[in-house]
């Protein structure tokens, strides 16, 4: 097969991905024109750091957090990590991780995106605690 033919093969496939990949943005919403956000504490390290975006579908156009949020305490120790699932609006949710000074996992906690929806704060599934060497101790369920 000739050079000419295999390019049009590729650029017919990649027209079409576009197109599928359209098709799913539409039926689900996505977070468009992502951009990175640091802040930082006066002694210059990070404070905390992740994405915001401008979330899009037919119920909802808002501004938001999206993926994983990182905060830092003033040393530049993790204490939280927040990712924010908002691929599917009807399921959105939050799910919230804190740290031990150690590293090792604090808690897991998710609740419903009440930052995206606007509404009241409401527990969902499996919290889960641990001890500060990593052993689950307590899990309560929403």
């Amino acid at each position: 097969m000739n050079a000419a033919i295999m390019k049009m093969r590729l650029v017919l496939m990649l027209c079409l991905s576009c197109i599928a990949i359209g098709a799913v943005a539409q039926e689900t919403g996505q977070t468009k024109d992502k951009h990175m956000v640091i802040n930082y504490y006066p002694n210059g390290r990070i404070k905390e750091k992740g994405y915001q975006g401008y979330y899009e579908n037919k119920d909802i156009s808002t501004g938001i957090y999206t993926g994983i949020w990182q905060r830092y305490d003033v040393n530049g120790k993790l204490i939280e990590s927040v990712h924010y699932h908002n691929d599917i609006p009807s399921r959105a949710y939050i799910e919230k991780k804190k740290y031990y000074p150690n590293g090792k996992i604090n808690s897991i906690e998710r609740f419903n995106n009440y930052e995206l929806y606007e509404s009241t704060i409401d527990s969902i599934g499996t919290w889960k605690y641990y001890n500060s060497n990593g052993k689950l101790i307590k899990k309560i369920i929403h």
